[in-house]
């Protein structure tokens, strides 16, 4: 195997300590919410335009 480059060496170093891992997870977590968040939002909302020309047609309907 060879020996990796200074620079790459200071990377891999720096992707193994604490600090890091700490950094991703918050971020991850942070996505996580995100997203979450999101699909909350999407899930509560709904398109109220036409609510009153499909009550206007059910009632047309209910009539005949």
């Amino acid at each position: 195997m060879t020996e990796l480059p200074p620079q790459l060496r200071q990377v891999r170093d720096f992707f193994r300590t604490e600090d890091f891992r700490r950094e991703i997870g918050a971020l991850q977590q942070q996505h996580k919410a995100g997203y979450e968040e999101f699909r909350r939002s999407v899930a509560a909302s709904r398109v109220s335009f036409f609510d009153p020309l499909i009550a206007a047609e059910e009632t047309k309907t209910q009539q005949r």
